[in-house]
């Protein structure tokens, strides 16, 4: 993602143009990748200089973007039982409720994880939270965009004796990059988890002599770092090569 975001409008429009006439990867945007479709809500009365925003997806996700200011990766599952909409991190961390409105969503902050405040300009006295309690999330409509995808392999990456299909593709942002790895069994299972993409500007996968495939990541430097793949716990791992030689 990084890379994406440095190429400029002339490099985006390039890589745009090859994902539509490389019929190899529009297959797998197609088939792995889809369409993803989303609902999105937005909180336009506040100091951030982009809106906090709320990305329902259809698959029973979440993007909840507060401030620009925050490194924090805020997604997860999300629930919406009752006129109440709840937000639970994947890390187990936060959770972040709502009432709905006519309009949207209104932020419950008593019934919520805390949100940072910052201040919005050095004359500032105080800081403030970007979004206080009550802070209406507007309806903006139904988008669907897709996952540029870096690069696809096939590997066994969980050594069960069938490969899968190895997808690595743009994450969600929110003051950090990220890119998304899943892995697809042949009977359709997915496995996907997000990591942080801090530091690295590309990312590929890279087939040793002995068969095993690995992740490189290109650092701002200029230097390939090469990560061992594998299953654990039913999350994918990523563990940096130390060893020399096998490249």
């Amino acid at each position: 993602m990084l890379i994406y975001a440095k190429l400029g409008k002339e490099g985006r429009e390039l890589i745009r143009w090859l994902y539509r006439t490389d019929m190899s990867r529009q297959t797998y945007i197609s088939g792995i990748s889809k369409s993803l479709s989303y609902r999105r809500y937005e909180y336009e009365n506040g100091l951030e200089p982009m809106p906090p925003s709320i990305c329902l997806r259809d698959d029973g996700t979440f993007h909840f973007s507060y401030s620009l200011f925050s490194s924090y990766l805020c997604i997860g599952k999300y629930e919406l039982a009752d006129g109440i909409l709840t937000l639970r991190t994947d890390d187990g961390k936060n959770t972040y409720v709502f009432g709905t409105t006519d309009d949207g969503f209104a932020f419950d902050a008593a019934q919520s994880s805390y949100i940072p405040s910052y201040k919005y300009s050095g004359a500032a006295a105080e800081s403030q939270c970007p979004v206080p309690d009550g802070a209406v999330f507007e309806f903006k409509g139904v988008r669907s965009v897709y996952d540029p995808i870096y690069d696809v392999a096939e590997y066994d990456i969980d050594k069960e004796g069938e490969k899968e299909t190895l997808t690595l593709s743009a994450g969600p942002t929110s003051g950090r990059f990220t890119f998304r790895f899943t892995a697809t069994e042949p009977s359709g299972e997915t496995i996907e988890n997000i990591f942080p993409a801090d530091g690295w500007i590309a990312f590929s996968f890279e087939e040793a002599e002995g068969g095993e495939v690995y992740l490189r990541a290109k650092t701002e430097g200029g230097e390939d770092v090469y990560y061992r793949l594998g299953i654990k716990d039913g999350n994918i791992t990523i563990a940096e090569v130390t060893e020399e030689g096998i490249f």
